[in-house]
């Protein structure tokens, strides 16, 4: 049965590790929302999305497994169109969630940029690059944050019992 995988997690979860290194993943064509973000710095999540979707429609349609990197948060725009696609073109959607800590994605984010700015081929690449990474942090910071005010929220409501 054609089936679309669906990593999700933050930047710096696995995501792409696991794809490369997975027996079942390695090989099927794959979509990653971190490349519309390398390309377009400036983009937000749900232009970046769009985009993607416009890669992976032909695909659909065409009726091959594939791959897709994203962060599918439930509620999330993104959870609600990969299914509504996956379900409308007659495929299997399978989630393979990463449950990593934010602290660690922000730790590999940090190392990715480290190992690739020697690589940039000029100042302008490097730039690119630098901005990527920032709106990689940014958007683990706010994540953490969210994470931090739900917890505040979740001991506020105990010591209320």
């Amino acid at each position: 049965m054609k089936t679309l995988y669906a990593l999700s997690g933050p930047s710096g979860a696995g995501k792409t590790f696991r794809r490369l290194n997975d027996p079942k993943l390695k090989d099927l064509p794959s979509f990653d929302v971190a490349d519309i973000y390398a390309e377009n710095s400036d983009i937000d999540p749900q232009r970046a999305f769009t985009m993607l979707l416009e890669k992976i429609v032909p695909v659909l349609e065409k009726g091959d497994s594939f791959v897709v990197e994203a962060y599918f948060k439930e509620g999330s725009f993104q959870r609600k169109w990969i299914e509504h696609y996956s379900e409308y073109h007659g495929y299997n959607l399978v989630y393979i969630e990463f449950d990593t800590p934010l602290e660690v994605c922000m730790e590999r984010v940090k190392k990715d940029y480290e190992d690739r700015k020697d690589l940039c081929k000029d100042n302008h690449e490097r730039a690119r690059l630098e901005k990527y990474t920032t709106a990689r942090l940014f958007l683990l910071q706010n994540l953490l944050r969210e994470r931090d005010y739900r917890a505040r929220l979740e001991l506020a409501h105990q010591r209320h019992r």
